[in-house]
């Protein structure tokens, strides 16, 4: 493997790393601010730096509550059972970057909401199952959108995965949602992305709020939201953020 690779593994390693780390803390009674605090200090305890203050985000982490499906800003509020909560950590480590979301519920979930936190970790995995080298992008987005629908779900339009590497937002767009196949870019070995589709309760519907980071979906239906760093290879791929 060539220097890029081992770069990106190493820097994937440790949003790996950090996942495994504040798994245990996940749970009622945190506030969201101190899950921020405990990452932040894990990263620069190993040599990173949290990738959302490079792109002006005031915090180290986007950790996204309920209704609040991406970019939310930790804060004072504190987690109770019956919350569905995403965790985006993303790293630069020695001049590259690993991005990686998690979902986790809190607690009980309604049996609604505990099947879209199980239908957005289906949908990531049914996007990366057909990965490969001369893969379309539009494919990848097909698959997340036909498993929400699948489940009764429905995926945001707004945002999209990307390429990565030597900055954390590269191109090419890697879509949530597609109504066809075999559009889109052409990924080709070698190369570097996220899949990070992100399914929500109702409609796709979402607004910034006045804090202007926090997507929010209009009818207040939850979002659940599962991401991965994705290497292409020349006989499919390797999940270099793996965890579970």
């Amino acid at each position: 493997m060539d220097i890029k690779y081992n770069k990106m593994k190493e820097s994937c390693n440790m949003v790996s790393d950090a996942f495994k780390y504040i798994a245990p803390y996940v749970a009622p009674d945190i506030s969201t601010i101190e899950i921020n605090n405990l990452i932040e200090k894990f990263i620069f305890e190993h040599g990173g730096y949290p990738a959302p203050l490079d792109k002006g985000f005031p915090y180290s982490t986007c950790i996204s509550v309920n209704n609040v499906v991406c970019h939310g800003l930790p804060s004072n509020y504190i987690l109770k059972s019956g919350d569905l909560v995403s965790i985006d950590i993303s790293i630069r480590y020695n001049g590259y970057y690993g991005d990686s979301c998690v979902s986790f519920p809190i607690g009980e979930l309604t049996p609604r909401r505990h099947k879209l936190y199980q239908a957005s970790h289906e949908a990531l995995w049914n996007s990366i199952k057909i990965l490969r080298d001369g893969v379309y992008t539009d494919n990848i987005g097909f698959e997340s959108s036909q498993t929400a629908f699948k489940y009764g779900f429905d995926v945001i339009r707004d945002f999209a995965g990307h390429g990565i590497g030597t900055d954390l937002h590269m191109s090419p767009n890697i879509p949530f949602y597609s109504k066809s196949k075999n559009s889109g870019t052409k990924l080709k070995s070698g190369d570097f992305i996220t899949i990070e589709p992100m399914l929500v309760e109702y409609k796709h519907n979402i607004y910034i709020h006045k804090d202007k980071w926090s997507a929010i979906t209009k009818d207040n239906g939850y979002g659940s939201q599962f991401e991965h760093t994705i290497y292409i290879t020349d006989h499919g791929y390797e999940v270099l953020t793996y965890n579970g």
